[in-house]
């Protein structure tokens, strides 16, 4: 069974040079953000689900996800339940920062 690595971090931790690394070094890379932005962008397979869940508010000029407003509206939505499971819990949760 092949060995699987998944990067994940923060903007500016290093992900894209950690890949670039194990690319020089023969591993296949898999760039799953350039996946979601041929996706999301203009004619992308995700459009269509994107438009009934937000609606066309979301799409931008060009006819891609507007990323910006799809990103407020789905922090928004993190920090109130992150909010109710922190009062559910006494505050616990709301001292991670949401």
């Amino acid at each position: 069974m092949p060995l699987v690595i998944g990067l994940t971090g923060g903007i500016g931790s290093g992900k894209t040079a950690a890949a670039e690394e194990f690319a020089r070094l023969g591993a296949t890379v898999v760039d799953t953000d350039a996946i979601a932005h041929e996706l999301t962008s203009a004619g992308g397979a995700a459009l269509p689900g994107i438009r009934d869940l937000f609606g066309d508010a979301y799409i931008d000029a060009h006819g891609a996800m507007d990323r910006r407003k799809v990103r407020e509206r789905v922090f928004a939505v993190v920090k109130a339940i992150a909010f109710g499971a922190g009062l559910a819990l006494g505050g616990a949760v709301l001292s991670l920062g949401f």
